[in-house]
Formats: structure tokens, sequence, C-alpha cells
């Protein structure tokens, strides 16, 4: 079994980062603490969950990490992995069914933090599927929730096979409407004052009206995904007649049946000092937990 030293300055990949998860396996293991702690605990567990015997979350979590990494001497099945995820995610939307969506309601903030935990848990097995447009998919879901910390490990993974699909990309959506040409961009509705860190913050933080994921999040760790400004062009503002020069912004996005394109995006990023309005691409929206300035008021 590797140690800490035998990883430190490894490149990250799927060995690297197996290496580290059977050293502390989970999420963010200095938060957390570990159902297990040897086989014999593993496998009285596996004995009560397959009798249906009432077993804990926190353990069926646990379960799925020696699935897919082999922790405690457990074979690897990725595929036993992807069903017990799929039977908690159901047994997760049972119960949420039964909640009041409240955000004072402690057990349904629990409850979005299990949610995150548990597409992290699919984006994770999905890359060492080597299914890496379905793992995006779930990671940038994950990530985007707003809900779950993880470890300086788990964040060079998910940039890592974030960065798998420029290879992969080779589509380019169509889309129509505001933010899609130099003369009708999204962004800014009028003024002076260059503030481009609002095309990421905004972009990023969009959402498809049919379930599209923009593959881009601001974190703590940079950038995840693909955000990139291509250059600037020359327009005619529609609201005022004023020449302005547009940014254009190219992402990915990634649609519910696992599609993978690029979007080309027209951002206008002046704006006035205190007045914030915004119009959103046609077809996307902010998702509901987003980290959007409350000063901006979204015009439709």
């Amino acid at each position: 079994m590797e140690n800490v030293f035998d990883l430190l300055g490894k490149e990250m990949n799927e060995q690297t980062f197996a290496g580290w998860q059977k050293i502390a396996h989970g999420f963010h293991p200095l938060l957390e603490e570990y159902s297990f702690s040897d086989k014999e605990e593993l496998d009285s567990f596996i004995k009560d969950f397959s009798e249906h015997r009432d077993v804990s979350i926190n353990n069926i979590i646990d379960y799925i990490f020696a699935l897919i990494f082999g922790i405690f001497s457990c074979k690897i099945d990725l595929n036993e992995a992807l069903s017990t995820t799929n039977w908690l995610f159901d047994e997760i939307e049972k119960i949420k069914m039964n909640i009041k969506e409240d955000l004072e309601n402690k057990k349904f903030a629990w409850l979005h933090i299990l949610n995150a935990k548990i597409q992290i848990l699919y984006g994770t097995i999905y890359a060492y599927m080597g299914e890496y447009i379905n793992s995006s998919y779930y990671f940038i879901k994950g990530l985007k929730s707003e809900s779950i910390t993880l470890n300086r490990h788990y964040c060079e993974f998910i940039q890592y096979v974030l960065s798998k699909l420029d290879d992969w990309v080779e589509e380019t959506a169509e889309y129509k409407g505001c933010g899609f040409s130099k003369d009708n961009p999204m962004g800014s509705c009028g003024g002076t004052i260059l503030i481009s860190q609002y095309a990421n913050e905004i972009i990023s933080n969009m959402e498809g009206d049919n379930g599209e994921i923009i593959v881009a999040k601001v974190g703590r760790f940079g950038l995840y995904g693909h955000l990139v400004r291509l250059g600037s062009c020359g327009s005619v503002k529609m609201e005022n007649g004023n020449d302005n020069i547009i940014d254009l912004y190219e992402t990915y996005v990634i649609d519910s049946d696992y599609n993978l394109k690029k979007v080309k995006i027209y951002f206008n990023g002046y704006f006035e000092r205190s007045k914030k309005s915004i119009r959103l691409a046609d077809g996307f929206h902010l998702k509901t937990v987003n980290n959007i300035d409350t000063s901006f008021k979204i015009i439709k």
C-alpha cells in the first residue's frame, strides 16, 4: 500500500487519487469519521445491508467508497458501487417528497448536503469507468450545489477529469436569441464601467432551462471546467444606439443525455456604478443556489 511520501508530487490521475483515498478516504477526511476500522466491520455491514436491516447512510457512503477504491480489502466493483448509489439516490428522493422545502429546516438542509455527496459519488464512479462526460456532469452538479466541502486531492481529481473534456468535445451548440450574437448580448443592460469578473460569475451560475449544465464553476481552488474569453468585437447596443465592445466567451454544456458541446456567449461587461441590471442568455436561468451579487436585477 502506498504512503503519503509515495504520492507527494505525483501527477493527478486515477491511480494517484486512488492512492490518496486508500490513505484517508472520503470527501473531506479531516471533517469526517469513518464507519469501518477494518474488513471485519465492513463485512458485518455488508451482511446487514444485504439482509435489508437498518444501516446508517454514512455506512452506505463508506461502503460505496470501498467498492470504488478497494478500501478495507473490499473487492473493487464499480457496477455494484453504481447500483448502490442509484438505490441511495432513490431513497433520498422518497424522503424529500415528504419534507416541505424550508431553508430553516435542518433535515431538508441535511438532505441537500447528502444530495451533493451523491452527485460527487456518481462523478467518481463514472470517472473510474472511463465515462468522463457523465463524470463531469455529476461533478459539476455536486460542486454547484454549494453544499459540499472537498479536500484538495478531490478538487485536483475533479480538475483532472474536467480537463479530459477538451479531447472529447466536437460539436458546437446552436442557440439563438439574447447572448448568442454580438448585437444581442447577455450581461449588462447599460453602463460605462468595465467589470470583467462579472462574466465568470454570471455565466458559471447559469443552467439550461432543459437541464443543461454549464461546465464552469468558480471555486476556492480556481476555475473548474472551461470558460475562456476568446476576444471582443464591436457592436451596436440596442438600447441607446451607442457603439459597444462586446466580449466573446466560450464554455461547454452537457445536457441531461450527456451530450457535450461547446457554446459561445456574447457578454456586455460595461455596467453602471450602482444600478446593475443584467440579461441572461435565452434558454438559461440562474441556478437556485448561486453566488450572484444580490444587487443584480434580472431583466427578462
